[in-house]
């Protein structure tokens, strides 16, 4: 099987399987009152209006399972602490998310993964965010046009691992 996109600034490729799973996965968006969005890699990000203010972009990081290594849910919880500590510290509003249900992981290997999604930040500050926790792939969603995955490849920003 060939390898995905490259991610990380040693160039290593992200297994094409995990890259598929990345591609395959919801993220669900707590947008408060009990009510939750759900965006689709490929699909419009819609049910967001009232949150965008003057974004025309936003970002979904997290912290769980760094390189795609299982941690236990302690460990995860420690890391999705620390991600909402570094977001809080920047100018950026931001709302709940979890990734899950990636259509090709039938044995539920993955559980699903906490994150946030940035309103404010640039493309080069979410890769950067996510390298600092050992993240393959961001998810940019777009105010007008599809969600899409990117790989976190620091070396493309010219950024520091």
């Amino acid at each position: 099987m060939s390898d995905g996109p490259v991610a990380d600034d040693e160039m290593h490729p992200v297994p094409a399987e995990l890259w598929q799973a990345y591609l395959s996965a919801r993220f669900e968006v707590d947008v408060g009152g009990g009510s939750h969005v759900v965006l689709t890699v490929g699909q419009p990000a819609s049910g967001l209006d009232s949150h965008w203010q003057d974004n025309i972009e936003a970002f979904i990081v997290t912290a769980h399972n760094p390189y795609s290594q299982l941690l236990s849910a302690a460990e995860n919880q420690r890391r999705g602490n620390a991600l909402l500590e570094q977001v809080r510290a920047e100018p950026y509003s931001f709302l709940p998310t979890a990734a899950v249900d990636a259509a090709n992981d039938t044995a539920k290997k993955w559980p699903d993964e906490s994150g946030v999604l940035i309103f404010g930040a640039t493309i080069p500050a979410a890769i950067q965010l996510a390298a600092e926790f050992q993240q393959y792939a961001i998810v940019r969603v777009p105010r007008v046009g599809n969600v899409e995955c990117l790989p976190v490849n620091v070396g493309e920003y010219g950024l520091k691992h």
